[in-house]
């Protein structure tokens, strides 16, 4: 991957989180690199962007970078009006998350303006998650809608101590998160989701007694579980792994 890295790259990461496979079969891990902008100040920039392959994996290339200063970063394939999207949110140092899309499969991406998703301390240890619309009258979701169209998003609090859940039905507008429901009450760091079907999802966590790096856990939950300002009552103590 070296010689296809962008001009003064001096350092590339991945995640947090998981890839994804779009629905034309593109594989895309996000990343971020940092670039030497200026070379006289010695402090290279961030810039989050995809890593794709086109021929499963046998090949890869990088798309272009986010222009504006983001780092660690996660990607989820949605369907809105403007039809098919890559979604991108991003760590960056001025407090909240840069969130972005993509209308080319992850080649290039366009940064909205505003959001509310916040960062914590430490950057994006959240995980994204890509859903279909579902029935919130009944725990299954709607079978007649299989494509992905709301998004799920973790992120510890500032201080650490909360792991909470935001749900966004219309993710082209930034601001429409919800409130945080709060899953695990605790240190909580890293999280990663993964959707089960049926309304039903799985999340695996940092936590621990004392500190966040003590243990991983996972709690599966539905997403008619889900309330903004409550606290998750389901599942009593989360699964030690």
């Amino acid at each position: 991957l070296t010689a296809c890295l962008p001009e003064h790259c001096v350092t590339l990461a991945i995640g947090p989180g998981h890839g994804l496979q779009t629905k034309n079969g593109r594989l895309i891990i996000p990343t971020y690199a940092c670039v030497d902008e200026n070379p006289a100040d010695d402090k290279p920039v961030p810039h989050a962007v995809a890593l794709y392959s086109d021929d499963g994996g046998e090949s890869w290339q990088f798309g272009s970078l986010i222009q504006e200063k983001s780092a660690g970063c996660q990607m989820a394939e949605i369907w809105g009006e403007e039809g098919r999207l890559i979604y991108c949110n991003a760590s960056n140092e001025n407090g909240r998350l840069v969130e972005a899309f993509s209308k080319d499969n992850g080649d290039t991406f366009v940064v909205s303006e505003g959001g509310k998703l916040t960062n914590t301390p430490s950057g994006n240890q959240g995980s994204l998650l890509s859903l279909p619309v579902q029935n919130t009258a009944a725990v299954r979701s709607d079978a007649s809608c299989t494509l992905n169209q709301w998004l799920l998003f973790t992120q510890p609090n500032s201080a650490g101590m909360e792991l909470r859940v935001y749900v966004n039905k219309t993710p082209s507008d930034p601001n429409a998160w919800t409130a945080p429901w709060i899953l695990n009450r605790g240190p909580s760091g890293h999280s990663d989701m993964v959707y089960l079907g049926d309304g039903c999802i799985a999340c695996i966590f940092e936590t621990g007694e004392d500190e966040s790096i003590d243990s991983v856990a996972m709690k599966i939950f539905f997403f008619s579980d889900i309330k903004p300002n409550t606290e998750d009552n389901t599942n009593g103590h989360p699964c030690m792994i």
